[in-house]
């Protein structure tokens, strides 16, 4: 069973965004997950990945964008084509699109910006997840 965590945030600004989904990644390789991060766009993905470089003085997030050759690849992809997915465990899926391949993943992770329209786009994705017994699960960051 696929397991959804939603992340309901307070935040709509677009880098402020980006640096969650750089604490999620955080989070997710020190538990040695192996994650996809699904972007908008090629311009989030390479954002994201320069913001991994810089985002803590004191720790590193092994990344690379899909494509890139390492002889080892790191826990962390990133692109915006599912169908470039590498086998990973967990997706990170910051479209507003639920990928139709998302059962090849253990675990989903959403990001919800403080947006009527992206709360929309999150009741959609957790009635379609919910019809397809995922096991939800939604953590509220929003400042209360």
């Amino acid at each position: 069973m696929t397991r959804v965590d939603f992340y309901l945030t307070s935040e709509i600004n677009a880098q402020e965004i980006l640096r969650l989904a750089c604490r999620v990644l955080e989070k997710a390789y020190e538990q040695n997950c192996q994650v996809y991060v699904l972007a908008e766009s090629m311009i989030q993905a390479n954002q994201l990945n320069d913001l991994l470089w810089t985002f803590r003085d004191v720790s590193f997030i092994p990344h690379q964008l899909v494509g890139e050759s390492l002889p080892i690849p790191p826990p962390i992809q990133i692109g915006c084509d599912i169908e470039q997915s590498p086998t990973q465990e967990v997706l990170l899926n910051l479209q507003k699109n639920i990928p139709e391949n998302f059962d090849q993943f253990q675990r989903i992770i959403e990001i919800v910006p403080n947006d009527e329209s992206f709360h929309q786009h999150a009741l959609e994705h957790q009635q379609f997840f919910e019809a397809h017994t995922c096991e939800i699960h939604r953590h509220d960051l929003r400042k209360k």
